[in-house]
């Protein structure tokens, strides 16, 4: 399981990656924007009763939130819920970035 840290820095960057301020996320999980800026600033601890509606409005699952899963299990969940033009666009940007990768 990840650490509180490693919870809110995902937290954070799922905010942003989604385009919410905080006071937009804050809303939509029913807390204060000062509750919300409490755990990003790290003063205060993840609620791990919060990770459902966490993870619901973030658009990721529980278990990658908190890391109870691995990353290979996730990503094939996902791309098994890709439509086959999306399977493929997955599959040639993974070819372009390990090409890319193996050139470094």
């Amino acid at each position: 399981m990840r650490s509180n840290s490693e919870i809110i820095r995902l937290i954070d960057r799922a905010i942003r990656v989604n385009g919410f301020s905080y006071a937009e996320f804050a809303q939509k999980v029913h807390m204060s924007t000062s509750a919300i800026s409490r755990y990003i600033n790290n003063e205060r601890p993840f609620s791990i009763g919060q990770s459902e509606i966490f993870a619901k409005e973030l658009g990721v699952s529980v278990e990658w939130l908190l890391g109870t899963t691995d990353d290979e299990e996730i990503f094939l969940s996902i791309f098994n819920q890709l439509n086959d033009k999306n399977k493929e666009n997955l599959l040639d940007y993974a070819h372009f970035i390990y090409n890319r990768q193996t050139k470094e």
